[in-house]
C-alpha cells in the first residue's frame, strides 16, 4: 500500500509547482514541523506557523503568504478536500514506483474548501499519488483544469506537483529573524 507517514511527519525538503495556464510558480525549501525555510520568485522567506518573513537588505520583514492556492499545498488540507476522491486506476512502474490516480469532481472541492454546494457537471479533477520503490509517497500531481476554470482561476490550465525528498535528514531551521 501508499505509505504517507514520512510526508505526514513533515520533515523533508520539497519543490512545489504551481502552474496556471503559461505561468508557473515555483517553491524550493525544506520543512520541519510547522517551520519552512525557501525560496519563491528569487527571494528568500521563512514561515513559523501561519506567519511568512521574507529576508530583506537588512533584516526580514513579516509579510502575507506567497504561496498560490496554499490549500492545495498543504498534505492536511490535500487529504482533506481529496477524501471524496474516487480510485481510478493503479500503475506499477519496473522501477518500483506506483502511481495512484484518483478523480473527483470540481462540486467536492468546492464544498470542502468554501462548504459551497455547486450544481455543475463538469470534466472531474484528477489527484496522482507517485509513491518511490520503498512505497513512500513522494509525489502528489494535481490536474485542477476543471476547478480552476469554475473558480476563474485558470481559462485552460490549472496544475501543481508537490515533490517531497530527504525524508527525516532536515537536522533543524534556525529562526533567522532573531
Amino acid at each position: 500500500g501508499l505509505s504517507v507517514e514520512k510526508v505526514e511527519t513533515a520533515n523533508y525538503k520539497f519543490n512545489y509547482i504551481v502552474k496556471i495556464d503559461n505561468e508557473t510558480y515555483e517553491y524550493v525549501g525544506e520543512r520541519i514541523e510547522d517551520k519552512e525555510l525557501f525560496t519563491f520568485n528569487g527571494g528568500e522567506y521563512y514561515k513559523d506557523n501561519d506567519e511568512y518573513y521574507k529576508k530583506g537588505l537588512s533584516s526580514w520583514v513579516k509579510v502575507d503568504s506567497p504561496y498560490k492556492y496554499r490549500e492545495f499545498l498543504d498534505f492536511k488540507q490535500i487529504n482533506e478536500i481529496f477524501a471524496e476522491a474516487t480510485s481510478v486506476s493503479k500503475t506499477e512502474f519496473d522501477s518500483g514506483e506506483i502511481s495512484y490516480l484518483f478523480k473527483i469532481a470540481s462540486a467536492s472541492i468546492s464544498k470542502s474548501i468554501d462548504g459551497t454546494d455547486i450544481d455543475i457537471d463538469d470534466i472531474p479533477n484528477e489527484l496522482n499519488f507517485v509513491s518511490n520503490n520503498e512505497g513512500e509517497l513522494y509525489k502528489i500531481e494535481l490536474d485542477l483544469s476543471s476547478y480552476g476554470k469554475y473558480k476563474n482561476i485558470c481559462k485552460e490550465k490549472f496544475n501543481i506537483v508537490l515533490n517531497y525528498s530527504d525524508f527525516g535528514e532536515v537536522s533543524e531551521i534556525v529562526n533567522p529573524i532573531d
